[in-house]
């Protein structure tokens, strides 16, 4: 990865197939999820090529975690949309679950990330809080 802190797309899909790979730098998550990656992190989670499935799917969570905590703002949250109508139509439920989730975040029903908010709704998207115990 030329620059970690400016990830390509083909970079951050790389990253997504190669087995073991690990962030490239701390907080590697904020640094993609701030570069509206989206659209593209739903892709790359539907792909089943995807060795880091899991991995992709903590990244989306934290995306939609930052857009909300940013406040809601509208291009932000115009391109959460997007991304959560693309998942909404994979046929893969945790990304489905995932477009429900930031959905009810969006409209005000679900775990609130944004400063100050229970710290349970800060752990629920920013430390892989939404996964099931199992795994």
């Amino acid at each position: 990865m030329k620059d970690p802190y400016s990830p390509t797309s083909d970079e951050i899909e790389e990253w997504a197939k190669t087995r073991g790979a690990r962030y490239p730098v701390e907080d590697w998550d904020l640094v993609v999820a701030d570069q509206g990656n989206g659209e593209l992190l739903v892709r790359i989670a539907a792909d089943p090529t995807c060795i880091n499935h899991d991995a992709v799917m903590n990244l989306l969570y934290v995306y939609a975690g930052q857009v909300l905590r940013e406040g809601r703002r509208a291009s932000g949250v115009a391109e959460l949309r997007k991304a959560v109508d693309r998942a909404a139509a994979v046929a893969m439920d945790d990304l489905r679950l995932w477009a429900q989730r930031s959905t009810d975040a969006i409209d005000g029903r679900g775990p609130d990330p944004r400063p100050g908010s229970d710290l349970g709704d800060y752990e629920f998207w920013f430390r892989g809080g939404w996964r099931p115990p199992s795994m």
